[in-house]
């Protein structure tokens, strides 16, 4: 059995909630608990986290601090009132710190990759230089971006050609980048 505002005075409540009786705390909960869950509501719709948990943390950070005493319900409501608030901007500076983590984890994730990338271009870029002549050539212009037919129209050879000097090109690569 709770107690309720008609079965107690309000100083008694507070009294018995102060000492951090049970049914006092529960009695203090639900006459509170509405109008804190609707302030959540407001502050953290669009957050994961759901009002109702805000609300209960910031009853057990109370139900713990057992030297945290109030003279009055209103100073009680103010700072249940004020304790959210905090809560919920600690939430959002935790929010600030987590994206600000997960920004520096992708940066330096692209700037690994980017910097890997280079190295490794600039050391076939030295390795085609090593092909002869036409497998450097057809190698280039794939490096560029050209296909095929395009290879062959502008070396002015058979496609089936250009397969075959690329192949043996990709070869002669295979093997500079294995130190075969």
């Amino acid at each position: 059995m709770e107690y309720t505002s008609d079965s107690i005075p309000d100083n008694l409540l507070l009294e018995r909630f102060n000492r951090r009786d049970a049914k006092a705390f529960v009695s203090i909960y639900n006459h509170f608990f509405t109008e804190l869950h609707a302030y959540a509501y407001h502050l953290y719709h669009q957050t994961s986290t759901l009002p109702e948990d805000a609300v209960q943390d910031v009853f057990c950070y109370l139900w713990e601090s057992r030297q945290q005493t109030f003279n009055t319900l209103a100073s009680l409501k103010s700072f249940l009132h004020v304790m959210l608030r905090n809560n919920y901007l600690h939430h959002l500076d935790h929010q600030k710190v987590e994206q600000k983590h997960q920004n520096h984890l992708e940066q330096e994730s692209r700037s690994s990759d980017t910097s890997w990338d280079s190295e490794v271009f600039i050391q076939l870029q030295e390795y085609v230089e090593r092909i002869p002549d036409p497998g450097n050539r057809v190698i280039k212009l794939y490096l560029d971006g050209y296909e095929a037919k395009d290879i062959a129209k502008e070396m002015q050879m058979n496609i089936q050609t250009i397969y075959n000097i690329k192949s043996k090109a990709i070869s002669c690569l295979r093997k500079l980048f294995l130190g075969e």
